[in-house]
C-alpha cells in the first residue's frame, strides 16, 4: 500500500507498507486486508497494556481454571477503564487546572 501523504505536522516521505495475503485470489479485497490489519494492531496494542498495566501475566496460575479466572479479571477491569474513559477525561484531578470542554 502507498500512501501520497501522512497525517501529522512533519512532512516525511511515506513508506510502502507490505501486506500479505494468502488463499484464493477472487477473495483479495485489499480494502478489507487493510481495515484487518488495522484490527490487529489494535488487538496487540491491547495485549500489551494488559500485560505492561494490568498485570495479566504477573501470577503464575497452577490450574488452567485459574488462569481463565485472572484472564476474566484482567478483561473485566479493561472493560471498567474504557467505560469509565469518557467520565475520567472531563474530570479534573484535585489541585489541577480543569480540561476545557470539548464537542
Amino acid at each position: 500500500m502507498q500512501v501520497s501523504r501522512l497525517p501529522g505536522r512533519r512532512q516525511r516521505e511515506p513508506k510502502t507498507l507490505w501486506l500479505w495475503w494468502t488463499g484464493p485470489t477472487d477473495d483479495c479485497d485489499l480494502d478489507r486486508i487493510w481495515q484487518v490489519y488495522i484490527r490487529r494492531f489494535d488487538i496487540e496494542h491491547t495485549l500489551r497494556f494488559a500485560k505492561q498495566a494490568l498485570g495479566w501475566t504477573n501470577p503464575k496460575p497452577r490450574t488452567p481454571e485459574q488462569a481463565d479466572r485472572w484472564t476474566q479479571l484482567i478483561l473485566a477491569a479493561l472493560t471498567q477503564l474504557r467505560l469509565a474513559r469518557p467520565s475520567w477525561l472531563t474530570t479534573a484531578c484535585p489541585g489541577s487546572r480543569p480540561c476545557p470542554p470539548t464537542g
